[in-house]
């Protein structure tokens, strides 16, 4: 089964309620995916949350060339309506184009449900319940809000420092931005092995 597919559930009982990091996931490579702005541009598409074929292709790239998890950090995480949608979309997408998308069953890690904060402390809360507080795994945020710049994210600013892709809203992910984020996953793996 691939890293990327289902996992198993959560208890209940991990610090939030959510997914616990370090007790269910087996993988080493993490992508934190927003939805709003990334795999759906802001514009007509929004109404009928249908997800467009590019944004899911550099999506299917990525997990395709990195073996990665999804780590669902958009506020889609709070609904299940909204998360049946993100999977309905990648199988949409899988039976026209094939790819690991199809191996998606459920969406089964997330950020805290509990917590509502400033995504890159949301996503930070996540990475601190991994062995080494994340610094042991490769992972990449990829969203339209800013995880970088602003003082209230001062604080954990150098840690996502080579692990941010930012989106435009109305553009969404492309391949040139799939391409950015298998090439950071790429060189911490080289960093891991120094």
């Amino acid at each position: 089964m691939p890293q990327h597919a289902k996992r198993r559930r959560s208890s209940g009982t991990e610090k939030h309620g959510a997914s616990s990091a370090a007790s269910t996931v087996h993988s080493s490579c993490f992508v934190f995916l927003d939805i709003d702005g990334v795999m759906l541009p802001f514009g007509d598409s929004i109404v009928h949350k249908c997800f467009p074929s590019s944004c899911m292709h550099a999506l299917s790239h990525i997990l395709s060339k990195t073996g990665a998890t999804i780590v669902l950090s958009s506020t889609w995480r709070m609904d299940p309506a909204a998360c049946s949608d993100i999977l309905r979309n990648f199988h949409e997408y899988a039976k026209q184009f094939g790819g690991p998308l199809d191996h998606i069953t459920e969406i089964s890690e997330t950020t805290s449900p509990f917590m509502h904060s400033y995504r890159q402390w949301e996503i930070h809360d996540w990475l601190s319940r991994m062995p080494g507080g994340g610094t042991a795994v490769r992972w990449v945020a990829i969203d339209d809000e800013e995880l970088l710049e602003g003082p209230h994210h001062a604080k954990f600013r150098q840690m996502f420092e080579g692990h941010v892709v930012k989106c435009e809203s109305q553009a969404g992910l492309s391949m040139e931005l799939a391409n950015e984020v298998v090439e950071l996953l790429e060189r911490q793996r080289h960093e891991d092995t120094r």
